[in-house]
């Protein structure tokens, strides 16, 4: 009809807001660049009437720009044009990046992977994508209302908010299980075991830091290595996350040399040496304490991401125990009682003819919406020793009784009736035997290749398979120290 007039923009603005918390929902399913999308003027009849209408001023750098190219929530006074709304390289502002989470092939594989029980015929058991979505919808929860009760108290920095604490709280939880190797906490033990056994000889070569890398094998810092160097941008900075999302992913802020020394969680860490520079970018850059050498304090955001995995797998193992007929409803119930509330609608679902995975799932979000109020009462009320990096245990440790001992006794039933199912050991011992034959075979072909003397057909199919852009065309790439084997 002509187009919109110039007073219609700022709502035109907020509807395209709401598309794009549309298009959010479209990423998750089909992998979408939603953040491509946001940098582009709307175009149309909207863009028509951004030419006649007055410029607005950024709120942060105040340049002029024309407000297609604004991102703002409501008006121009709170505006950001959008280069400081998207810096440049990503990792100087604390915007969060949710969307690029859902893109990468190593986030989508993770469909593929347990999250208790291998290779599961029923497809309501969860794996490691379905949870990664759920703890971040949790997560995000936890940091906007954290956010808020931090705001009215004053302890939020001026320009910013609730929503920026859970966009980047959110981030990090849909990459938190992203350097999962193949079956899981199991598959992390088969790498550290063939490197222990057939793997030995070529750790003999390598310093005790890089064998540390190898024998302490971690998930965790597989996934800092993929965000920041393996996928999109390989070797230059990965995926260009801001340093808060990165600051929030590091769970174990130490490196692999340190993991044999114990401390929270003996055996584990966040860093390969290989991620030993990025690692430290990001600790300076958002101020993690160095608590001993090689050791840093966590974020604060960090331990909302935890207890946000702590309070969705403790639910999670439960429903799959149901499932998978492993668990009884009495039991369950029982064990969720104290965190429930005591009204009607408990009742008459508790006592339904409902199947008793349908209850279970019914009942969740009654169970989490207690753990978040537990977790942001807990979060909020020691924000000081969260800031000075000295908070003893995890969030979950700080949390009120009733809520604790839910998690903790739902953790123990699953270990002691659903981890320990016949089904799930056959497969665990069978994940031995695939990854060490995958190990075997692509290390040696991968040497044999750098070196230029393949001549095994099974070296030359693997080295296909694996794409040249992956491996080193020659040695004089490699470090010294790979050139020796």
């Amino acid at each position: 009809d002509g187009g919109p007039a110039a007073a219609d923009v700022p709502r035109l603005c907020r509807m395209v807001r709401t598309v794009e918390q549309l298009l959010h929902v479209w990423a998750l399913l089909g992998g979408v660049r939603v953040d491509a999308l946001k940098q582009r003027p709307y175009g149309g009849a909207a863009a028509a009437a951004a030419a006649t209408a007055a410029p607005w001023e950024c709120g942060s750098c105040g340049a002029t720009n024309h407000p297609c190219v604004i991102y703002g929530p409501d008006s121009a006074a709170n505006s950001l044009c959008r280069q400081c709304f998207e810096p440049r390289g990503g990792k100087d502002k604390g915007a969060a990046h949710g969307p690029r989470g859902t893109v990468p092939r190593a986030f989508r594989r993770l469909a593929r992977k347990t999250q208790v029980h291998p290779l599961a015929t029923n497809d309501h058991v969860h794996n490691r994508l379905t949870h990664s979505l759920e703890v971040s919808c949790v997560g995000r929860t936890l940091g906007i209302r954290a956010g808020e009760r931090l705001q009215a108290l004053g302890h939020l920095p001026e320009g910013a908010g609730a929503t920026d604490l859970g966009d980047i709280v959110q981030s990090a939880c849909l990459a938190h299980d992203i350097g999962n190797p193949p079956f899981g906490h199991t598959g992390e033990r088969a790498i550290r075991a063939w490197f222990h056994e057939r793997g030995q000889r070529y750790l003999d070569l390598l310093t005790p830091e890089q064998q540390s890398d190898l024998i302490y094998f971690e998930g965790n810092a597989q996934g800092f290595r993929i965000l920041t160097k393996s996928e999109y941008h390989q070797y230059d900075d990965g995926m260009r996350l801001t340093y808060a999302t990165l600051a929030t992913f590091l769970k174990y802020p130490w490196l692999s040399s340190r993991a044999a020394e114990g401390g929270l969680k003996p055996g584990k860490y966040s860093t390969f040496l290989s991620e030993a520079d990025a690692f430290q970018e990001v600790c300076a850059a958002t101020g993690l304490r160095e608590l001993a050498p090689g050791r840093h304090c966590r974020h604060p955001l960090a331990y909302l991401m935890e207890a946000a995995d702590d309070f969705c797998y403790a639910i999670i193992d439960l429903e799959d125990g149901l499932e998978m007929d492993l668990l009884h409803w009495d039991e369950v119930y029982a064990l969720l009682q104290p965190a429930l509330p005591d009204n009607n609608e408990v009742r008459r679902l508790v006592h339904s003819e409902l199947r008793d995975g349908r209850k279970a799932a019914l009942l969740r979000g009654k169970i989490i919406e207690r753990f978040i109020e537990a977790g942001v009462e807990a979060f909020v009320a020691n924000h000081e020793p969260l800031l000075a990096g000295n908070m003893a245990g995890d969030l979950l440790h700080h949390c009120e009784p009733a809520v604790y001992d839910v998690v903790e006794n739902a953790k123990q039933l699953a270990r002691g009736k659903v981890f320990e199912h016949p089904r799930k050991i056959e497969l665990e011992i069978g994940a031995f035997e695939v990854m060490g034959a995958l190990l075997d075979g692509l290390i040696e072909a991968s040497l044999s290749h750098a070196r230029g003397t393949t001549r095994n057909y099974r070296h030359e199919r693997i080295i296909n398979w694996c794409t040249r852009c992956a491996t080193a065309l020659s040695l004089t790439p490699l470090p010294h120290w790979l050139r020796r084997l």
